[in-house]
């Protein structure tokens, strides 16, 4: 990964991590935290930013709590933060 790309996945870590503790935690339980696996960027048609993110859950574990839209508003919501020329954001989402 570039250093502009490990810079910002470092502040979506960062902003959702830290920033929004609490309602990552809240969500998906106590230890939860986000990693940025990759980001990858397209100028053509539109500009869009696809984003793959990995939720590693804390210790209690449910089917309950196996819902990707917490993470994905946070993350859309940093974006829109730090890169707000960005038309367009995808993300993916995997759990460990």
């Amino acid at each position: 990964m570039s250093n502009n790309k490990k810079r910002f996945s470092r502040l979506i870590e960062k902003y959702v991590n830290d920033y929004k503790k609490e309602e990552i935690e809240e969500f998906y339980g106590l230890g939860t935290t986000v990693k940025i696996h990759s980001i990858n960027y397209s100028n053509h048609p539109v500009q869009t930013i696809l984003i793959e993110c990995i939720i590693v859950l804390g210790n209690v574990i449910s089917e309950e709590i196996l819902d990707r839209k917490m993470v994905d508003y946070l993350v859309k919501d940093a974006c829109e933060i730090f890169f707000p020329e960005v038309s367009s954001i995808k993300t993916m989402i995997r759990w460990d």
